[in-house]
Parts: structure tokens; sequence; C-alpha cells
């Protein structure tokens, strides 16, 4: 799932990444979100998925809870930065052709800060 907004604020995108990942019933396993801003030519991605929340399951508490796990902020000059540490923007392999469970995995598809710098730029050019 891919949710990119312009108008709409990032809490916004946030509660959109979590209702997918909690309400699809496992459908939904990845979601980017993109946060694009017109005026300063900036990108902001976002990665979300379930991850174990540390916690016995319970009513109240669930075993598995939406958590932003890659995070990557491209200026207008291309400049990416990780607040997270990712080092660049892997999606698993089995959320693109839903295929879950293979054995083995396939590995992830991987984006380069360079490439990403390189669409934002060129997306940059374009607005």
């Amino acid at each position: 799932m891919m949710e990119v907004g312009y108008s709409e604020g990032m809490d916004f995108l946030r509660l959109d990444a979590e209702w997918w990942l909690v309400n699809s019933k496992g459908q939904t396993r990845f979601v980017i979100i993109i946060k694009v801003e017109k005026d300063l030519f900036a990108l902001r991605y976002e990665c979300w998925k379930m991850v174990e929340s540390g916690h016995p399951e319970t009513r109240r508490i669930p075993s598995q809870i939406p958590r932003c796990v890659q995070d990557f902020d491209i200026d207008e000059a291309g400049v990416v930065v990780s607040t997270l540490g990712s080092t660049e923007l892997e999606i698993p392999y089995d959320c693109i052709l839903d295929q879950p469970g293979r054995d083995p995995p396939l590995p992830p598809v991987k984006f380069s800060f360079a490439e990403l710098s390189r669409f934002a730029v060129s997306m940059f050019e374009m607005l």
C-alpha cells in the first residue's frame, strides 16, 4: 500500500498507515507514506509494518503493533537523511507480488540514497 499526501499532514498519513495495517486482516503487510512539500521542495518517506509489541497479547494489548521502520527526508538539493538510521529503502519482495511465506524468501527490492535523490530531484523539476 502506498499513501501519498500533498495537502494531508503527516499525522493523518500516519493514521492511514496504521489503519491499513491494523484493519486489513493481514492483507496489507507494508505501507509506504510519502509527504510532498511543494513549497519547500522536500519529500518525506516512511515505511510502516506490523512489529512485535514486546508484550503478551491481551484484550487491551495486541502482540503486534504498527510502527515506522524506515524513514527518509529528501531536501530540494537531493540530500537524503534517515533519522532511524536507514541506509536504503527496502521493500519486501513478498509484499510487492503478494507471496508471503515463500521458502526461501526472495531478497527485498532496494533503492539507494542516490536513487532516492535522483527521483526526488527529477520530481521537483517537474513541479
